[in-house]
């Protein structure tokens, strides 16, 4: 995947997933806010995290599927990445730190 930029172009995403589609290839998209109010710490806020399903992760496991994580900000998506599932190891919650590291 290319390096993305601050702000990702819609029409980039809609071609990455018009690509995955002739190809037949599942894609699952999951989004997060890049931060988040937090009520349970010290601090004001945390980062987002994916909420990912455990019937839709067997799913794509099973097609050979991938997801596209995308972490918003005000509606703008700010980065992403697609990883297949194969690589994700199955829990209900990923923080987008985790999953997406510091792009």
């Amino acid at each position: 995947m290319r390096k993305l930029q601050k702000l990702i172009d819609p029409s980039y995403i809609n071609s990455l997933l018009e690509q995955y589609s002739k190809k037949k290839i599942l894609i699952k998209v999951k989004t997060c806010q890049d931060l988040v109010e937090s009520g349970n710490s010290d601090y004001k806020t945390r980062h987002g995290r994916f909420t990912l399903d455990k019937d839709e992760h067997t799913m794509l496991l099973n097609k050979k599927g991938f997801y596209l994580f995308l972490v918003k900000n005000n509606g703008f998506v700010l980065k992403g990445r697609v990883i297949s599932a194969e690589d994700i190891t199955f829990t209900k919650q990923l923080m987008w730190k985790f999953v997406l590291g510091n792009q």
